[in-house]
């Protein structure tokens, strides 16, 4: 079991790094370094960790949360920096932080699955915006993760869960 939680962290880091990476734009004095995958990865973390809690991983909705969860933080990204298709295309690229962007699509994808968890998430939250600069560049990417997370959650709404 171990190979496969390091595989899993491993793939997740590879894909985080590549998906902050893109998102960053020289033009705005926003480089790789500046992003670490270490938000997404904790996000990652808690999400198997409350599926566990929850149901032992028997429904799967830990599996879903994550799907939805990348998926929106994706489209937030791809909105800073236009690179992939969308998964919903949801309007035109935004100037926005990263990172501010994926931790808010990231914990409205999180609470809607585990709403009974809502302090633990907004605490995790807190923290990792509280690291970004305030501004609206940082305002931007909020609001522009909770749309993608909204968007992704209405698309699924109907999936019976």
């Amino acid at each position: 079991m171990k190979i496969t939680t390091t595989s899993s962290r491993l793939f997740w880091a590879g894909i985080a790094l590549f998906l902050c990476f893109s998102a960053c734009d020289q033009n705005r004095g926003l480089s790789p370094e500046d992003y670490s995958p270490e938000n997404l990865l904790s996000w990652n973390q808690t999400i198997m960790e409350l599926a566990k809690e929850k149901d032992a991983l028997l429904t799967l909705n830990g599996v879903r949360t994550e799907a939805i969860a990348f998926a929106a933080a994706h489209n937030a990204l791809n909105r800073i920096t236009s690179i992939y298709s969308l998964y919903q295309s949801l309007g035109e690229v935004v100037q926005a932080d990263p990172q501010a962007a994926v931790a808010q699509a990231m914990f409205e994808v999180t609470l809607s699955s585990f709403p009974e968890k809502e302090a633990e998430l907004m605490d995790m939250l807190e923290a990792q915006l509280a690291e970004i600069t305030e501004g609206p560049v940082k305002e931007q990417g909020i609001q522009l993760g909770s749309e993608c997370a909204q968007e992704l959650l209405a698309i699924r709404s109907a999936d019976g869960w």
